[in-house]
């Protein structure tokens, strides 16, 4: 049974896990990590058997797997990597994306082999992680998911010459009289019900390879009778004869043949309706109308086509048509006709699933700095982002009218970690992921991060890590206390806000500059919740903008205010020291001011300080209304100096 379309699913093989393990040996109480890699996982191959011409087997299997990769184990072993599978399939077999369309491979030479699913990568052992200040790693990278897909395979015959036209027309009888073909023939419409190949022999010249397919009629392109199922067989073909019954003998006329079968063609392929035609006028033996054969030469001369007169039943005409065709085919360019759409992944190191705690890639890293300052002042990227390492600050740039990143745009409070570049400017990897693993505490215990942006090796932009994927309720509130602190081993941790923030509009190749000072930036150093104290909102970014978020709950009285994010167009910002602290000695004296009033109010009414006790619970319980007020009116554009200044002069004034 011929077969040229299925449907099957593939995937290559997973990684296996690196090991956590640790050296133990006789009066070596406590070694050093030696956790070996996991295996690679099996890849999946496509490649042409020469002693196939059908699809068929893979209508009984369509689920191919290879096999995965072994775990790591002690003692730096590495596990064992999966096998490969080779799928074998006919020549001429076109591979295609299930889902998108995208073709994949053309296996259209002998001995063509065609790697289609890459295993995936082992995951490294807890001895890749041990640093002068992690010395005992307790964790270790799992290994990749092999890539899967669903495939359409399609058989497309790798024909010279195709034979068209309507049923009966004589195109079965052609074949076999050419070849060494035996098609079934008959007197009846759709005899051919399958593809037939034949080879012709050098007696007209070099040999070549000749189809006959199942007639087209009228509407084969919408699916009406068989044709439209193996139109794809005659694409590769670089010439059609165009078999048209000249004698009439179905009643219909053969201009309006010729017409017809081309109108189909076009519907099907505008490349397969442009393709050389001959036209072949069969069964002149029984030609009754001789004006039948006139007008289908006048349309070969407008058409700029050869036309032969021929008889499949006697040979007529037969040798001199092949021996033309044998002519043309020198002339014909050999085309590649199927275009690969799918764009090939070229596999990388750094493209690893890029780990917090992996080791620093120093080769991408070195790749991707940037040494020449033109290279600032050409960019077209829109922003411009500059990491602080010491005050755990990300500020945002874009450019001014001077073409120049200098005006601030966000400022965003950050921990990095002791594996981030402490100086330097690169451009940006631009990989992301709306979830992505960060790292291993324990072999199948993962940690994962919500908007990562990959920024050189393997250091990247994410929200504060997560227990479970694509759980935001998953949190982990200690390390989220530790924003605005050194908490992370080289990534840059970010508000789950801000960290969308930068997914949504950082671009690839922009540059990030990395540099290390006090001064937080012209922005300051925005504040961030406390959530540690809060179980009804534990597990939560109370900057998320999730709808279940319970920080978002009216009710929930003990959620913060979104953090405070500074732009260049709030006027309360000053970009000198010196305006700071006009402002700070400002505020300092307004409530100098405040105090002496109050003691004078406190005369005019005859109060005795020392009876101001009987008002102290009273005071205290007002006091942090009027704390929040006073830094409600005076958090904008004032230093962490200044808010302290103002809650500490509120408190001593209450309780005098």
């Amino acid at each position: 049974m011929f077969t040229d379309y299925v449907k099957i699913y593939a995937s290559a093989g997973k990684g296996g896990n690196g090991a956590v393990s640790f050296r133990r040996e006789k009066y070596i109480a406590a070694g050093g990590p030696d956790g070996g890699d996991g295996g690679k996982g099996g890849d999946v191959y496509f490649e042409v058997d020469p002693d196939s011409n059908t699809l068929l087997e893979f209508r009984y299997k369509k689920k191919f797997k290879a096999e995965s990769g072994k775990n790591g184990e002690g003692a730096r072993k590495f596990g064992k990597s999966g096998e490969d599978i080779h799928i074998k399939v006919p020549i001429g077999t076109i591979i295609k994306d299930a889902q998108t369309g995208e073709v994949l491979a053309d296996l259209s030479e002998k001995g063509q082999v065609e790697l289609l699913l890459k295993g995936g990568r082992g995951g490294k052992g807890n001895c890749h992680f041990a640093t002068s200040t992690r010395q005992a790693p307790r964790f270790s990278q799992a290994g990749e998911e092999g890539e899967e897909k669903e495939l359409i395979l399609e058989l497309k015959l790798l024909a010279d010459v195709g034979l068209i036209g309507y049923p009966s027309v004589g195109k079965s009888t052609i074949l076999s009289i050419v070849t060494a073909a035996t098609p079934k023939i008959a007197d009846y419409h759709f005899t051919t019900l399958e593809p037939n190949l034949g080879v012709v022999k050098a007696e007209y010249g070099d040999s070549f390879v000749i189809a006959d397919i199942p007639g087209l009629i009228e509407g084969a392109s919408e699916g009406t009778g068989l044709g439209i199922q193996f139109l794809r067989h005659i694409e590769r073909t670089r010439l059609l004869l165009h078999v048209i019954d000249v004698s009439g003998s179905e009643g219909r006329n053969p201009v309006d043949d010729f017409y017809t079968i081309n109108k189909e063609l076009e519907k099907y392929s505008k490349k397969l309706a442009t393709r050389k035609q001959i036209i072949v006028a069969n069964k002149a033996d029984i030609m009754q109308d001789e004006n039948m054969y006139k007008e289908l030469e006048k349309l070969a001369k407008e058409k700029n086509l050869e036309i032969f007169k021929i008889s499949a039943a006697t040979g007529e005409g037969i040798k001199e048509l092949m021996a033309e065709v044998s002519r043309l085919l020198k002339t014909l360019p050999k085309e590649e006709l199927i275009e690969i759409t799918a764009k090939k992944k070229v596999y990388k190191l750094e493209e690893t699933e890029p780990l917090d705690e992996n080791v620093i890639d120093e080769n991408a890293i070195k790749e991707s700095k940037v040494t020449n300052e033109n290279q600032v002042k050409e960019s077209t990227n829109k922003y411009y982002v500059k990491v602080n390492n010491q005050a755990n600050v990300v500020t945002i740039y874009t450019k001014d009218s001077e073409g120049n990143y200098t005006v601030p745009v966000k400022a965003m409070i950050c921990s990095i970690g002791t594996s981030t570049p402490t100086g330097g400017k690169y451009k940006l990897n631009g990989t992301k992921h709306r979830w992505h693993t960060l790292f291993g505490h324990t072999p199948g215990t993962y940690v994962y991060g919500q908007y990562t942006t990959a920024i050189v090796g393997n250091i990247l932009f994410h929200s504060v890590p997560y227990t479970t994927k694509g759980d935001p309720s998953s949190l982990e509130y200690l390390e989220y206390d530790k924003l605005g602190t050194k908490a992370s081993a080289g990534c840059i941790r970010l508000t789950v806000q801000d960290a969308a923030w930068i997914y949504n509009n950082i671009t690839t190749g922009t540059i990030v500059e990395f540099y290390y000072d006090s001064n937080p930036g012209p922005l300051g150093k925005p504040g961030a919740a406390k959530i540690s104290g809060n179980t009804v909102c534990r597990g939560w970014d109370p900057t998320d903008s999730n709808p279940n978020n319970p920080w978002k709950n009216k009710n929930n009285t003990s959620a913060p205010a979104q953090n405070p994010t500074q732009s260049q167009n709030n006027k309360t910002n000053n970009n000198t020291e010196q305006n700071k602290n006009e402002n700070q000695e400002g505020k300092q004296e307004e409530t100098k001011k405040d105090n002496g009033n109050k003691q004078e109010d406190n005369k005019k009414n005859n109060i005795n300080p020392n009876d101001a006790g009987t008002n102290k619970t009273e005071n205290k319980t007002n006091l942090s209304n009027e704390i929040k007020n006073n830094l409600s009116n005076n958090i904008k554009g004032n230093t962490t100096n200044t808010i302290t200044n103002i809650m500490k002069n509120t408190i001593t004034n209450k309780l005098k």
